[in-house]
C-alpha cells in the first residue's frame, strides 16, 4: 500500500513539473545542501514512536547533466531499537556516494521548473560508536543472543530513496527526502535475519552557485548582444537621415534649375523623368528588398524556417561534425545551379545544432563552422566569397521536432 501512494505521489509531482514554463538551457555546477529531520531504525516493536530519533546531514555534489548529479552525503546523527520495551540509542554517521537522477528531465529538459522529483541509489561508509546497550544499565534488558558492541565500528551502508526539490530562484532550492539506508546486522546490538535499516526523512536547502553563476554570464552575454544591436540600428538611422537630407539637397537644385526653362518643357520633362524614376524604383526596389530582408540574421531565420521544408535547400550533419558528407553534396551541387542562374542571387547560410548533445556554448561554436564549412564547398564550386552570407544559431532555435535533423544547414537562394 505505501508503494503504491509512493509511486501515485511521484507520477503527479513529475505531471506538475513536466507543465512548468522556463527557458531551455541546462548549465553544469557544483551544489551543495544542509538537511535534517528524523530517523526510523526497523525493529521489533509495535511501538513505532519509540524507534524516531533525530538525523542530519549535509550534500556536496555537481550536476553533470539534466539529468544526473554525483553528491558526497554526509548524515547520521542517533538511532534506537527496543527489546522486551525497553529501549536504548546508539549514534552513527555515514559517508556515501550518491547518485542522484531527476524524474522529469529524462522526459523534457526545463530550466525553470518548479517541482523537481528525483530518485537516488548509493554506497559508502558506515559508523556507529556510542552504543547504549549494556545490560549493566538500569532499565534497560538486551537480549541473549545480543550482537553488543562497545567503541567504534564501521562497516558499509547502501543507500535508496526518493526526494522533491522545489526550486526557489537559480540560486536555492527547497527539497524533502526519504532514504533507506542499510547496514550490518550488528547496528542494533540484536541478531536478526537481515541487514539492520535506518529510514531518514528529511528537509533541507540546496544550493545551486555554480550554475547561478553561469546562468548570470548567459544573461549578461544576451544583454550585451542586445546592446549592440540597438547600437547597430542606430547607426543604420542615421545614415538614413543623411541619405535623406542629401537627396532633400539635390532635390532643391534641380528644383532651382527647373524654374528658370520654359513651363511646356519643364511639365513634359517633369512628366518623363516621374515615369521612369518611378518604374526603376519598383523595379529595383522588388528585388532589393526581398534580398536585404533576407540578409538580416532574423530575415534569414524566418527563410530557414520555410527553406527547410524542402530537404533539397538541407544539409544534414552526423552529431558533432561539421564537414559535409559525400550523400550531401548533390544538393550542394544542384544549390550552386540556381546561384550561377541568377548573377545578382545571395547564397544565405543558416547553420543550426541539436540541443539535446552538447552545452549552449559548444552548440553554437559547433553550428558557426557547420555554416563556414559549407560556404567553403561553394567557394570551390566557383561562387564568389562575397555573395555568401553565413548566419549560425546553435541549439537557441529548433527547426525541426525530430532532434537530430537538427544538425543542419539551411541553404537559401535570394
Amino acid at each position: 500500500m505505501k508503494t503504491k501512494l509512493l509511486t501515485i505521489a511521484l507520477a503527479a509531482l513529475s505531471a506538475f513539473g513536466l507543465t512548468a514554463n522556463a527557458q531551455d538551457t541546462f548549465y553544469p555546477g557544483f551544489q551543495w545542501g544542509v538537511k535534517g529531520g528524523a530517523g526510523y531504525t526497523v525493529g521489533e516493536t509495535s511501538n513505532f514512536g519509540k524507534l524516531i530519533s533525530p538525523a542530519a546531514g549535509i550534500d556536496l555534489g555537481y550536476q553533470f547533466t539534466p539529468v544526473f548529479t554525483l553528491r558526497a552525503d554526509i548524515a547520521g546523527w542517533q538511532g534506537k531499537a527496543v527489546y522486551l520495551e525497553n529501549p536504548w540509542t546508539m549514534n552513527y554517521a555515514h559517508l556515501s556516494a550518491d547518485a542522484v537522477f531527476d524524474i522529469c528531465n529524462m522526459v523534457d529538459f526545463k530550466a525553470g521548473r518548479v517541482v523537481n522529483p528525483y530518485f537516488f541509489a548509493g554506497i559508502g561508509a558506515h559508523l556507529r560508536f556510542n552504543n547504549k546497550a549494556d545490560s549493566s544499565t538500569p532499565g534497560v534488558t538486551i537480549p541473549t543472543d545480543h550482537y553488543y558492541w562497545d567503541g567504534t565500528k564501521a562497516s558499509y551502508v547502501g543507500r535508496l530513496g526518493v526526494g522533491v526539490n522545489f526550486r526557489v530562484n537559480d540560486l536555492l532550492g527547497i527539497f524533502v527526502e526519504v532514504a533507506d539506508n542499510a547496514t550490518d546486522d550488528r547496528f542494533n546490538s540484536k541478531k536478526g535475519e537481515f541487514f539492520d535499516q535506518q529510514i531518514t526523512g528529511m528537509v533541507g536547502v540546496k544550493f545551486t552557485i555554480g550554475q547561478a553563476r553561469k546562468a548570470r554570464a548567459a544573461a549578461a552575454a544576451v544583454a550585451a548582444a542586445e546592446a549592440d544591436k540597438a547600437a547597430a540600428e542606430a547607426e543604420r538611422l542615421a545614415a538614413r537621415k543623411a541619405e535623406a537630407e542629401r537627396i532633400a539637397a539635390e532635390k532643391a537644385a534641380a528644383e532651382k534649375g527647373e524654374a528658370e526653362r520654359p513651363a511646356a518643357e519643364r511639365a513634359s520633362a517633369a512628366k518623363a523623368e516621374a515615369e521612369r524614376i518611378a518604374a526603376e524604383k519598383a523595379e529595383a526596389e522588388r528585388p532589393a528588398a526581398q534580398r536585404d530582408a533576407a540578409c538580416t540574421r532574423e530575415g534569414a531565420l524566418a527563410a530557414a524556417v520555410e527553406a527547410a521544408k524542402d530537404e533539397s535547400n538541407d544539409i544534414f550533419f552526423t552529431s558533432e561534425k561539421y564537414n559535409v558528407t559525400a550523400s550531401e553534396q548533390a544538393k550542394i551541387d544542384d544549390f550552386v545551379e540556381k546561384l550561377n542562374a541568377d548573377p545578382d542571387a545571395k547564397a544565405i547560410l543558416c547553420a543550426f545544432a541539436d540541443k539535446a548533445t552538447g552545452t549552449h556554448d559548444y552548440n553554437m561554436a559547433l553550428s558557426e563552422k557547420r555554416a563556414a564549412s559549407v560556404a567553403k564547398v561553394l567557394e570551390a564550386k566557383g561562387i564568389d566569397k562575397s555573395r555568401i552570407i553565413i548566419h549560425w544559431y546553435g541549439d537557441t532555435i529548433q527547426i525541426f521536432e525530430t532532434s537530430h535533423k537538427n544538425r543542419v544547414c539551411v541553404m537559401i537562394c535570394k
